[in-house]
Formats: C-alpha cells, structure tokens, sequence
C-alpha cells in the first residue's frame, strides 16, 4: 500500500484504536514527566540566581535552604558569604580602635619612647611631661594590639573572598548547562503536545458521527406533546426555532358526530346484505 506523504494519520490508519489509545497514553505519560523535569531545573536556576545575586553583594536576603534541588554548592556559597559578612563586620569594629595607621603608630611608639629614655641626657622631663608622654605611649601600645587581630582577619577576609568567587563562577557554569537542558526539554514539550493533538484529532476522527436530529420530525413531536431531546432542540433552533410549530387541530363536534352515525349505517347496511 502506497503511503501518502501528505497524509498525517498515515502510520496510525492500520493500527487499531485501541493501540492509538495506548500510544496518546503513553505521551501524556512522557509530558506529565518532562513538565516535572522543567519545573524543577527551573526552580534550580531561580535559586542559584538568588545565591549568586546574595554572594556577590547585589542581595541584602540569604535565599533559604532548599534540600529537594540538591544544590549544595550553592548553599555552601552562600555560608561563606554570611561568615565574609560576618568578618566585615568584626574588621570595622577593630578599624574603629586604630586611629592611626600601622606604620604611624610604630613611628610615633618609637618617638616617644626615645623622649622617655634619653630626656635625662638633654634636657629632663617635668613630671607632668612625663605623665603626657607615658598615657600617650599606652594608648599607642593598645592600637598596636589591635593590629594583630585585625591581620588576621583580613588574610581570613582575602582567603573568603577568593573562595566565594571560585565558587560563584563554579555555579554559573552549571547554570548555563542547566539552560542548554531546559532548551531541550522546552523543544521535547512542543514535540510531544503537537504529537498529542495529533493522536486525539485521529480518534476523534476514528470516532462514529451521529446523525443529526431532524428538525420536523423535532416540532412534530411538539405539536403532539411529546418531550424532545436535546438534539432535537438543537436542529430546531437551527431551522427557525420554535415559533412556527402549529399544534395539531382535534377535529369538530360536528365532525365526530357525523363519523360516527356513516359509521353505523354502514353496519345496518352489511347486516341487510
């Protein structure tokens, strides 16, 4: 049998329907999963969206952990965002103790502890100079004690900083395969919804069509009393509608009466006979 190239139903016309009705099962079955599939790549890419946006100081709000999308580098980035924050903010309170830069502070530390130690060979100190010299020496000692936990915070802050954005671009790069996949799904979606229409249209096609409702014989049964279907409403409001049903005339008094007396004149005739 030649196969028209044309024809859309054409590997369908020798199957039977059941088997039509089986494979429009089977590709439901296949975009109910591929919808599954979509929803939850996109809701990945959404989520690490709002990571990356949070890492990179473009969000105040941490997104919260999602453990269904599997995404624990994500959520690993976002920790060490939230301890990078943290340093920051315990480098600007020691910041707040240092008035004056580390080598202004050595420099000045140097000055006066030579004022204190050879004033005797050039000129002796007053013991209100002394007691100047010595409170500024302690608080130049206590800005100097600050610079060692200040220097560790910030090689931790460098060592965080490079961590964070190893990671954010790790993360980018699984989001743009991410996207190729949700390309494809996309594409397999139209595929398999276009082959499903397809399907449906051949078993409705399959599908024995009734014959319509006559519409006279519809105000026939009207005009005598009868109840009408559905149907046959329909064919009436396609031909006219309903107000051109006549009921049907009982016949006259006159009538019947004159029926029935030929009637029994008949019957006298025959028994003559």
């Amino acid at each position: 049998m030649e196969v028209n190239e044309n024809d859309l139903f054409a590997d369908l016309r020798s199957l039977d329907l059941s088997d039509v009705n089986s494979k429009l099962l089977h590709q439901e079955g296949l975009l109910e999963d591929i919808d599954g599939r979509l929803t939850k790549n996109r809701n990945i890419t959404s989520y690490r969206s709002a990571c990356i946006m949070f890492c990179l100081g473009k969000s105040d709000a941490a997104p919260p952990k999602n453990s269904k999308l599997g995404e624990e580098l994500a959520e690993l980035t976002v920790v060490k965002r939230i301890e990078f924050n943290q340093l920051i903010q315990q480098r600007d309170a020691l910041m707040g103790k240092i008035v004056l830069p580390k080598y202004r502070i050595i420099q000045r530390m140097a000055s006066v502890y030579e004022k204190l130690t050879h004033s005797s060979q050039s000129a002796p100190l007053t013991l209100g100079q002394e007691i100047t010299l010595f409170s500024e020496f302690f608080e130049l000692q206590a800005m100097h004690a600050q610079l060692d936990p200040l220097a560790t915070v910030e090689i931790e802050l460098e060592h965080l900083h490079k961590e964070v954005s190893e990671h954010v671009k790790t993360i980018n790069k699984a989001d743009r395969d991410t996207a190729k996949i949700i390309s494809a799904l996309v594409e397999q979606r139209r595929q398999t919804t276009r082959e499903i229409g397809r399907l449906k249209a051949f078993i409705r096609s399959r599908k024995p069509k009734t014959k319509p409702a006559d519409a006279g014989n519809a105000r026939k049964k009207i005009s005598q009393g009868d109840t009408i279907s559905m149907e046959d409403l329909g064919a009436l409001l396609d031909h006219g509608g309903l107000t051109d049903i006549e009921p049907i005339k009982e016949p006259s008094q006159k009538k019947k009466k004159k029926s029935a007396f030929t009637s029994t004149k008949a019957k006298r005739n025959r028994r003559k006979t």
